[in-house]
Parts: structure tokens; C-alpha cells; sequence
């Protein structure tokens, strides 16, 4: 197995010039803040592999996100950078690692096996969380909350959240409150980093004033509207075709709102002749798999899912997306960032 030699790119190198001068001011648990197709694991991974040049050796490392793809990802974005096939291992589901010093783990996973009362609150050097808007959930708080790591670095796409709790009481701020990096979704447009994007909204009779926004039972209210709903999925299909010149060659992503909302939407997919593979959390680990490289082959012309995709996963392939309803910032930035990636093709 051979590796390039990756260095950061220059925009990379000022945000690992940040972390750099953060730490040097005392600040050690830092939050990145960069857009989603801007490789954030990367920056980790190349702050980890100048930690290793300082350090002179390779610091226990843990990374923890809330998905398997993410980890997965990681895991070979820091194998890349460090030129080592055989660095790190894998704690999610099943899988039983060889050692804890160089961990890619779920949080669920670290609970489960009790590690930071078994290894001690400071066994890893560094902690790199990933998607760390996710901190302030019960499981991901008890964590941060318990682990005494010498460096911590957070990364996200969106530190705002839907509940509005702010991370900022898990990380060193600047003295002004802003994180130690940021690299806004608009800003990367600019630098043009991220590919460039038209956005439609389409009119039905869809009637969410109902909707109870923000609140209890608003995935609950979208669900009963849309799931089912033929004159909408109909009206999708048809826009699909009149604002792209051959849906059939897309590489789109149609984001739902549940489970049922997915099937309904791959099945009327399907039956328009746009072939679909419905991807869901608890649905066919090998269709999980299998999907996304379909996708890039061009023997689906659609991935539609729930939840599964609104972070974390590189999918550079992808120009089309179909997006669910919210009145969500957050969640509206998380799914259009799915297909911004640059991608040579």
C-alpha cells in the first residue's frame, strides 16, 4: 500500500496556524468551525501529525464521532496523513480493538465498555470530537464532561443548535467568545472551495402552518403531511424533470423526514423509472454499503434517506438535492453541504 505525501492546503494551513497560536495563549480545548466540504478530519489529522513531529512519537489519540461512516472516514483521512496503514483502530458495533491508545470509537461504544473509569479520565493526549454540535445530548455531554484530555479539539459545520444551547461552556473561546477557528459556508463559496449551487423552491398545496416548528412533534406534523402524500411526491418528480435536463443521470441525494417518508419517496421514484435505493438507519447494512458506490456508477440515479447523510460523510459525487421541509438553518446547511464537495468529474 503506497501514500502520497499530503501537505495542507494553504487555507488549511492558516486554520492549523490558528490552533497553533490558541494553544500558545493557554487555550487547549479549541472549536473548529468550518463549512462541510472543507475537510475539517483532514485539519485534525494534520494537527495531530505536527503534535506527532513535536512530541517526537505518536500521542494517544482518541476521535470520537456518532456514526460508523464518519469514524470509518477518519480513520483512513489520518492513515493518509501519517503514511501508516496500521495506525489507529475501530470501536463501534462489534468490532473488539487491538489496543486503546490510537482509538476511532462512537461515543455509545466508549460508554458501553465503561472505558474512561477503566483507562482513566487522561489515558488519550488528544480528543478530537467530530460533529461536536452534537455535544450538548445527554450521552455526548456525560463524555466531554468526564474525559481530561491534554488537547481537546471540536469540530463542526453548524455550532448552532436546534435547541440553542451553546457549546461554548465545552471549549477555550476567545477572549470575544468566537471559536479558535471559522470558515463559514459563504466564505468558502468565496474562496471557492465549495462548488457553486442554484437552490429552487418549488410551490405545492402542502399546508404547514400547522406545523408546530421548533417544538415537540414538528417531525411528527412533516410526517403526516408529506408521507404518502402522492400529488406531492408527483409534483417532485415533475419539477425534478423540468429543472434538470436528464434526471436519470443525476447523482442526487432526497433527503425525508422519517422512515416512511423514505420508502414512499424511493418507491414512487422507482415507478417514475429513476432508479432509487432507500437508505435508512436500521434498513440492509450491505444496501447501506452498496448504495453510495451505485451511485457513483451511475446505476442509481437517487440515495434517499433519513438522517443518515446530513453529516460527516464525503459523497463528492452528488449534484442533485432533494430537501426535506424545516424552518431549520442548521439543518438546512447540514443537507444542502452534502453536495458541495468539488469533485473532478
Amino acid at each position: 500500500l503506497r501514500f502520497f505525501d499530503l501537505q495542507p492546503k494553504s487555507y488549511q494551513q492558516e486554520m492549523l496556524e490558528q490552533l497553533a497560536s490558541e494553544r500558545e495563549r493557554g487555550r487547549l480545548r479549541n472549536l473548529l468551525v468550518a463549512a462541510t466540504g472543507t475537510s475539517k478530519t483532514m485539519v485534525a489529522a494534520f494537527d495531530y501529525r505536527r503534535l506527532c513531529a513535536q512530541l517526537g512519537g505518536q500521542p494517544r489519540l482518541l476521535f470520537v464521532a456518532h456514526r460508523e461512516e464518519i469514524l470509518r472516514q477518519a480513520l483512513r483521512s489520518y492513515r493518509e496523513v501519517l503514511r501508516d496503514p496500521q495506525f489507529g483502530d475501530l470501536l463501534v458495533g462489534g468490532a473488539q480493538p487491538s489496543s486503546f491508545g490510537h482509538l476511532f470509537a462512537t461515543v455509545a461504544s466508549i460508554a458501553s465498555r465503561n472505558l474512561i473509569a477503566t483507562l482513566g479520565a487522561d489515558h488519550w493526549h488528544t480528543v478530537v470530537i467530530d460533529e461536536c454540535h452534537h455535544l450538548a445530548a445527554t450521552s455526548f455531554d456525560a463524555f466531554a464532561n468526564a474525559v481530561r484530555p491534554r488537547l481537546l479539539l471540536g469540530l463542526t459545520a453548524t455550532p448552532e443548535r436546534h435547541d440553542g444551547q451553546a457549546l461554548a461552556p465545552y471549549f477555550d473561546m476567545r477572549p470575544d467568545g468566537s471559536p479558535a477557528v471559522e470558515l463559514r459556508l459563504w466564505h468558502a463559496l468565496d474562496l471557492q472551495l465549495l462548488a457553486p449551487f442554484e437552490d429552487y423552491a418549488c410551490d405545492d398545496a402542502t399546508d404547514f402552518a400547522d406545523v408546530p416548528w421548533h417544538r415537540s412533534g414538528e417531525r411528527e406534523a412533516i410526517d403526516k403531511l408529506v408521507a404518502g402524500n402522492e400529488v406531492r411526491a408527483r409534483l417532485v418528480v415533475s419539477e425534478w424533470q423540468r429543472l434538470v435536463a436528464d434526471p436519470r443521470r443525476s447523482k442526487a441525494l432526497v433527503f425525508c423526514v422519517s422512515v416512511a417518508h423514505a420508502r414512499y419517496m424511493s418507491d414512487w421514484l422507482n415507478r417514475a423509472g429513476f432508479p432509487a435505493a432507500c437508505v435508512v438507519g436500521k434498513g440492509d447494512p450491505e444496501v447501506r454499503r452498496r448504495a453510495p458506490i451505485q451511485l457513483a456508477r451511475g446505476e442509481l440515479c437517487a440515495i434517499v434517506t433519513v438522517g443518515l447523510y446530513n453529516e460527516g460523510v464525503d459523497l463528492p459525487m452528488v449534484d442533485t438535492l432533494l430537501l426535506r421541509p424545516t424552518e431549520s438553518p442548521v439543518l438546512f446547511q447540514q443537507q444542502i453541504g452534502r453536495g458541495l464537495r468539488l469533485s473532478p468529474q
